[in-house]
């Protein structure tokens, strides 16, 4: 299962997402596999940086090339269980490669924050995944909101949450929102990084919580998604037979 993180817009939590789901799905005893394509030449090098901190039996990997990348997504997905991608940003000069991530991969998530002024980006990512979804029928797009702040009008009641997910269903209709939102603790980042480790190897905090409960999600997700692909492969092999 090729898992990739990409957005099109900073600071919504990217690198952070990717980071703590492979050490999560590590800790749960998963053979876990992460590519950094927001190093090098695409940006920065923090994936590479946090994940050889906090678990460095995870192998990770800095394709340089597109072959290289194409060659290196086909052998991990029959060598792991799971392979955890940090996508370049800015989605829009960055489209070619993301589409290459996307091509063979199984699931997008698209990590946004809580404000209405930084939604409109994700129609870029939207066109991305449609192109992506036309050769990669199979791959699927969940959007995660990040950085929830309940002292703040805009999602201090579940109304505001609610009125957000909606803005986001209009804007990227082929993505689905996840129902479980990722509060601000920047206590808990901050300590993390000071360790040299991530937040769900740390102590009880709201951001442990929270992201234990998305991957949670995303996993019970996958499970859904897998039996119904399955279901359908044995229907089809069924018409096919007569």
């Amino acid at each position: 299962m090729r898992i990739a993180i990409g957005s099109s817009k900073g600071g919504v939590s990217k690198t952070t997402n990717a980071t703590n789901l492979a050490v999560h799905l590590h800790n749960q005893g998963h053979k876990v596999a992460a590519i950094d394509l927001d190093g090098g030449e695409y940006g920065n090098k923090s994936l590479t940086t946090i994940l050889g901190s906090a678990e460095p039996e995870i192998t990770l990997f800095q394709p340089t090339t597109k072959g290289k990348l194409k060659k290196l997504l086909a052998r991990l997905g029959a060598e792991v269980d799971f392979t955890v991608i940090d996508c370049p940003g800015g989605y829009s000069h960055t489209a070619e490669i993301n589409l290459e991530v996307l091509r063979y991969s199984e699931y997008l998530l698209v990590p946004v924050t809580p404000n209405f002024d930084d939604f409109e980006p994700l129609s870029v990512v939207e066109r991305v995944f449609q192109a992506a979804k036309a050769k990669n029928p199979l791959l699927e797009g969940r959007v995660i909101i990040n950085q929830v702040d309940r002292r703040k009008r805009i999602t201090r009641l579940d109304r505001g949450l609610k009125e957000l997910r909606a803005q986001l269903r209009e804007l990227a209709p082929s993505l689905k929102v996840m129902q479980q939102t990722v509060r601000i603790d920047a206590g808990a980042m901050e300590s993390a990084r000071w360790d040299g480790t991530v937040v769900v190897n740390g102590g009880k905090s709201a951001a442990k919580s929270d992201l234990e409960s998305l991957y949670a999600e995303l996993l019970s997700d996958i499970v859904v998604t897998m039996n119904r692909l399955k279901k359908n492969k044995v229907r089809r092999r069924r018409v096919a037979n007569g």
